[in-house]
């Protein structure tokens, strides 16, 4: 089956709302309020002093052992807006970049699931860019390719086709996207 750029494009905003509701659900059955959160995690891991992304480690590995994926994605991005005019830069891509070397954080205590959820809290991260093509362009440049496979599997989780365009697997024919 072939979808053109617009029907994928409209199948990636439902499957943003998709990832938005599910953190939602999740923050309201833990009783987690994302903005209390987000100051606390920021503070706590003393962001004032972080810059790249090796700085993250430790926000990345507190949000994937206290949060669900999508919830996770939410605070961190809650701490941008927390955060980022102090601090001058948007602290969302650091951290975003530690969770993708999640293997790195403790590798004492790395694990098949912890990669998982990892590769799940990324796909929150491309479901909440501005449109597909800016997800497939995020995708492209992870790095990590056992994280990149933990995305690819999360993403088709979430729509098979969207997740086919964002990944370049198998992908739609040039001519059928138009615009």
């Amino acid at each position: 089956m072939s979808l053109n750029k617009g029907e994928l494009s409209r199948r990636y905003e439902q499957g943003k709302e998709l990832v938005w509701r599910k953190a939602m659900q999740d923050a309201s059955r833990l009783g987690v309020e994302i903005v209390f959160e987000a100051r606390k995690l920021g503070e706590s891991c003393a962001i004032y002093k972080k810059r790249s992304s090796q700085d993250y480690c430790d926000m990345a590995a507190r949000l994937l052992a206290e949060y669900p994926p999508e919830l996770a994605f939410y605070i961190a991005r809650q701490v941008t807006s927390e955060f980022g005019p102090a601090i001058g830069y948007i602290p969302t891509p650091p951290l975003m970049e530690a969770i993708e070397h999640v293997e790195g954080l403790d590798p004492a205590h790395s694990s098949a699931g912890r990669t998982m959820q990892a590769g799940r809290t990324l796909v929150a991260a491309l479901y909440s860019l501005t449109s597909i093509d800016d997800a497939r362009e995020t995708f492209a440049a992870l790095r990590n390719h056992e994280m990149r496979d933990s995305v690819r599997e999360g993403l088709r989780s979430v729509d098979k086709m969207v997740a086919q365009y964002i990944t370049g697997d198998n992908p739609v024919a040039p001519q059928s996207l138009p615009g």
